[in-house]
Formats: C-alpha cells, structure tokens, sequence
C-alpha cells in the first residue's frame, strides 16, 4: 500500500467512524521473500494518517515505532 492508496481507500469508506493504519511486521510471514520487505517509517505512516483525517473524523496509528 502506497500513500496515495489511503486516499482511495479512505474515498470509498467515507462517513466511516473510525480507520486504523498498522506498521507492517516483517518477522513472522507466511511467505519467507516477505522477511525482505521493511515497515515505512514513521514519518510515512504519520502521512498516511493525515490523508485518512480528510475522510474520517477518527484515525489511530497502531504499532509504530519512531526510529530516531
């Protein structure tokens, strides 16, 4: 998922109460080539919140760790 994916996604559940974005979690996949791909930084899920905010009034960030 792409941020500008958000935006659809949030465009077709308009009016929804709440949206919830989670990081990705690369440690325990059903597929090994899955190990390979990393979560988005927190920046980038904090984008994706943003977007979301445009369409539904509640969105929560779930498992995000703030890499500094």
């Amino acid at each position: 998922v792409e941020e500008k994916d958000i935006e659809k996604i949030c465009g077709i559940i308009k009016g929804a109460k709440k949206y919830i974005l989670q990081q990705y979690s690369n440690e325990n996949t059903y597929k090994k080539m899955m190990q390979a791909i990393g979560p988005y930084p927190y920046e980038t899920i904090e984008n994706m919140a943003e977007t979301a905010k445009k369409y539904i009034p509640a969105v929560k960030i779930y498992n995000v760790e703030k890499v500094v």
